[in-house]
């Protein structure tokens, strides 16, 4: 009788769940102008369309804004636009990401944002009925760059 082993095998599956390092470092200086409140407001919509053409509505989930640091740019550069899995971000950013639910109609408004560099993001995620009765869950990324000034209103749709 042959014995396989199923430590290939397992090796294999780690990988599909293995994230990439990230090559930048958390730098705490270039998110001091980020801390605080500041005087700006962003407001908008998240919505993406899905591969039939229908409009999928970020209804009832988070919209995050984070400061367009290097550190963030990588994150967005290579997790939002190319998909790739990254490892956990330093806890150190936390305090500088601004969260809100959205409305029922993707609608979101961040008050209070210091000026600077964006960068707005919301998982937009859905659920379709497939053979048998079974659902199976969609997602795509609706995200945007932007500048905040102080004072300012920025108006934004984000999407992809």
């Amino acid at each position: 009788m042959r014995s396989l082993s199923v430590l290939p095998l397992l090796l294999l599956l780690g990988c599909l769940a293995c994230s990439a390092p990230r090559q930048q470092a958390f730098d705490p200086g270039a998110y001091a102008p980020y801390a605080g409140t500041g005087t700006g407001i962003v407001e908008g919509r998240a919505a993406v369309l899905d591969e039939t053409g229908a409009e999928r509505v970020a209804a009832g989930l988070p919209v995050v804004l984070q400061p367009a640091t290097a550190y963030g740019e990588e994150w967005y550069a290579r997790a939002v636009l190319g998909g790739e899995e990254l490892d956990a971000p330093d806890p150190r950013l936390t305090p500088f990401l601004r969260t809100v639910t959205s409305g029922a109609d993707g609608s979101f408004r961040f008050t209070g944002v210091p000026a600077g560099d964006w960068i707005l993001t919301c998982r937009v995620t859905w659920r379709t009925a497939g053979l048998e009765s079974r659902f199976s869950t969609h997602g795509e990324w609706a995200a945007a760059r932007l500048h905040v000034s102080e004072g300012e209103t920025v108006e934004v749709i984000i999407g992809r």
